[in-house]
C-alpha cells in the first residue's frame, strides 16, 4: 500500500529507476501505482509509478509494459520479464519489458472521483445524501477536492497506510437550494474534517474517524470511456494564455472512434480530423471544417481558438464524465463534459412521420415499429410482422443505419413495414429533442419521430 504518498511523488522527480537491474531474460515483480504522472523523457510524456519493494517509494517508469492495459485508480502487483534490447535506437531503451501475469489489482483511494452515499450527523446517525443532490471527493496526490453539494472545496491530506491525515478544508461560501441541501454539506464537511482512516471494498470507500467509526461511505464513480462517447465543450483555451468558458449555445462536440479519427461541431462548422491516443498521451493532426460563417456573437472566434487549441493537444485524462486535453507543458487546451447517451438502453416506437411540405402521418399501433440501439453499435430491429437486426454508426449528430437480416413473414395489406425499413436505410442525421428521436435523411424526405416505448 501507499507509504506516504506525497513523499513518493516528490521522490518520482527527482530519481530515476536505478533499482532495476539489466538483467536479460529476468522474472520481476513491479508494483505500479493507481496514477500516471507528467515526466519528461525525449519529449513530454507520461510515466507510470513503480516499485520493486512494497515498502519504497514509487519511481518513474520511463518504459513500456508489453501487454499491460493500465487503468487509473487502481494498485497493480505484476509479474514482468526483463529482456536486454540489442542495439536499440538512440531514443529507446535497452530494456523490454513484458507482462507474465496481473498477480492483483486492487482499487485505490487515489485516482478515484467517489461520490457520497452516506455520512454521519452530529447526532452520531447515519444519513443518506438527498436525493437530487451529488456530493464528490477526489484524491490526488497529497490535495483532495470536490462538490459538497453546492459547494466546491478542497485542502491537503497525507497518508500513511491505511491512515489519512486531511488537513484544513476551505470551500466557496454561495447558498443554495432547497433548504436540506446546506444543513448536508456543513455535516458533511465537519465529517470529512474528522477522518483519519480509510477501508475500500470492491467499489466503496469508507473513511473513519478516530474510534474507528464509519462517518463517510461513498461509492465510485466509473470514468466514462474516450471512444464513442459524445463530448461537450465546456472550456478552452482562448489562444492567449487564458481558459475561458465556452458560449452556452450552440454547443461544441467532440467524438473520438475507435479507429483514430475525431469530429464534431465547433459551434458554427463540422470539423473532423485524426488523432492517436495511448498511454495518456494524445496528438490531433490537422483539423479541417466546413467552411460556413455564422452570426451569433462570439461563435467564430470561439470555433477558431478551440480548432488551434486541439492541434496543441499533448497529453489527455478523464475523470468520471470529464475528459481534459493538455499540451506538452500540462496546460489545460480544452475540457468538456460527457453527454449522456440517451440513445441507447431505449426501446424507441415509431410515433409520426413528418413531411418536408409541412404535412405529418401518425402511425397506427407505433409500439410494433421499434429500435432498440446497443452500445455495441447493433439495434434491434421490430418492423410489424417481422423482427429481425441491424448496425448503426454515429458521429455527433450523424448516424448510418445498415440493415441486416429480417424475418419475412407476410404483413397484412395496410402494414408499413416496408416503409419503415426503406425510411431507415435513408436515415442520415439524428436529433434527440425533449425525450423524441428524430432520425431523417438530412436532405429532404419524411422525419421520423420516436419516442420511447415505455412512456406511452
Amino acid at each position: 500500500m501507499f507509504t506516504r504518498i506525497i513523499l513518493s511523488v516528490i521522490a518520482v522527480f527527482v530519481s530515476s529507476l536505478t533499482v532495476l537491474a539489466q538483467d536479460t531474460g529476468e522474472s520481476r515483480t513491479l508494483y505500479v501505482g493507481p496514477v500516471r504522472v507528467d515526466c519528461e523523457g525525449v519529449g513530454p510524456q507520461q510515466c507510470l509509478l513503480v516499485k520493486e519493494d512494497p515498502q519504497a517509494d514509487y519511481e518513474l517508469f520511463y518504459d513500456h509494459i508489453e501487454g499491460f492495459e493500465f487503468e487509473p485508480g487502481y494498485i497493480y502487483e505484476l509479474r514482468v520479464t526483463v529482456t536486454e534490447v540489442a542495439n536499440p535506437p538512440a531514443d529507446a531503451s535497452s530494456m523490454q519489458w513484458t507482462l507474465d501475469e496481473v498477480v492483483s489489482q486492487n482499487r485505490a483511494l487515489q485516482g478515484n472521483l467517489w461520490e457520497l452515499m452516506a455520512y454521519t450527523d452530529a447526532d452520531g446517525n447515519s444519513v443518506n445524501v438527498l436525493p437530487d443532490s451529488q456530493v464528490t471527493v477526489l484524491f490526488e496526490f497529497d490535495q483532495l477536492g470536490g462538490s459538497a453539494g453546492c459547494n466546491t472545496y478542497g485542502g491537503g491530506f497525507m497518508l500513511a497506510e491505511m491512515n489519512l491525515e486531511i488537513g484544513e478544508l476551505v470551500s466557496t461560501q454561495m447558498a443554495c437550494t432547497p433548504d436540506e441541501l446546506m444543513p448536508q454539506e456543513t455535516a458533511y464537511l465537519n465529517a470529512l474534517s474528522m477522518a483519519v482512516s480509510y477501508q475500500i471494498n470492491d467499489d466503496q470507500l469508507d473513511l473513519l474517524n478516530a474510534d474507528g467509526d464509519v462517518i463517510l461511505s461513498y461509492a465510485v464513480i466509473e470514468p466514462v470511456a474516450l471512444t464513442g462517447t459524445t463530448w461537450v465543450m465546456t472550456d478552452y483555451n482562448n489562444g492567449q494564455g487564458g481558459l475561458v468558458s465556452a458560449l452556452a449555445e450552440p454547443p461544441v462536440t467532440a467524438l473520438f472512434d475507435g479507429v483514430g479519427q475525431v469530429g464534431g461541431t465547433g459551434g458554427c462548422n463540422g470539423y473532423g480530423g485524426s488523432y492517436e491516443a495511448s498511454d495518456g498521451m494524445m496528438t490531433i493532426g490537422e483539423v479541417i471544417s466546413t467552411l460556413m460563417a455564422c452570426a451569433e456573437q462570439g461563435v467564430m472566434e470561439q470555433e477558431q481558438a478551440y480548432f488551434a487549441a486541439l492541434e496543441n493537444v499533448a497529453a489527455y485524462t478523464i475523470s468520471a464524465n470529464t475528459l481534459e486535453l493538455t499540451d506538452g507543458e500540462g496546460n489545460v487546451m480544452v475540457r468538456y463534459e460527457a453527454r449522456a447517451n440517451e440513445l441507447t438502453g431505449v426501446t424507441w416506437q415509431w410515433q409520426s412521420a413528418n413531411y418536408a411540405s409541412g404535412d405529418s402521418m401518425s402511425v397506427p399501433q407505433p409500439e410494433r415499429y421499434t429500435l432498440t440501439f446497443n452500445a455495441d453499435g447493433s439495434v434491434g430491429v421490430r418492423a410489424d410482422c417481422n423482427t429481425g437486426s441491424a448496425t448503426y454508426e454515429r458521429s455527433g449528430d450523424q448516424i448510418m443505419i445498415i440493415m441486416g437480416p429480417l424475418t419475412r413473414a407476410m404483413c397484412p395489406p395496410e402494414s408499413l413495414s416496408m416503409p419503415f425499413i426503406e425510411h431507415l436505410g435513408a436515415v442520415s442525421t439524428l436529433e434527440l429533442s425533449n425525450g423524441n428521436l428524430l432520425l431523417s435523411p438530412g436532405t429532404g424526405g419524411e422525419t421520423l419521430v420516436f419516442t420511447p416505448l415505455d412512456t406511452m
